[in-house]
């Protein structure tokens, strides 16, 4: 949501082709917002405020958001956000209805390290393990 991308009608209207139903939405962002310093209830407001848009443009559309895995960027404040954002994304959750994939349970900071290619972004291997946590909440969703 850093520079309120998130929140761009055009980025939304981007996730329809050829008039085909989107029937899911994975979301997985904030960790930009955390680097830079976006406070937690703006990060919140502008997480509602793009479920919500996304939901009045797409229908009704299943949506699974990540919450935010370990990093090793080092600024003091990413750790305290990254938190915050996640207690903001499992109370939105709730709130909005929407499935949320417990990154932050399987990369954590006891293995990070091997789970990220740089400082903020996760490898081939982490990007497995976002994705068998996606697929399990997928799972959980659809009711199998």
């Amino acid at each position: 949501l850093t520079g309120y991308a998130g929140l761009s009608q055009k980025r939304v209207d981007l996730l329809i082709q050829d008039n085909v139903p989107v029937n899911l939405v994975i979301i997985y962002l904030g960790i930009n917002d955390c680097k830079v310093g976006t406070d937690a209830a703006t990060f919140k407001r502008n997480y509602k405020q793009m479920i919500n848009m996304m939901r009045n443009t797409l229908g009704d559309v299943d949506i699974i958001a990540c919450t935010l895995g370990a990093s090793t960027f080092s600024y003091v404040n990413c750790y305290a956000l990254r938190d915050q954002y996640n207690v903001a994304l499992r109370e939105l959750s709730e709130e909005l209805n929407f499935g949320l994939a417990l990154v932050d349970e399987v990369i954590t900071e006891e293995n990070k390290e091997q789970y990220m290619a740089n400082m903020l972004h996760p490898n081939k291997k982490g990007m497995d393990v976002i994705y068998n946590e996606v697929m399990n909440t997928l799972g959980n969703l659809i009711g199998e």
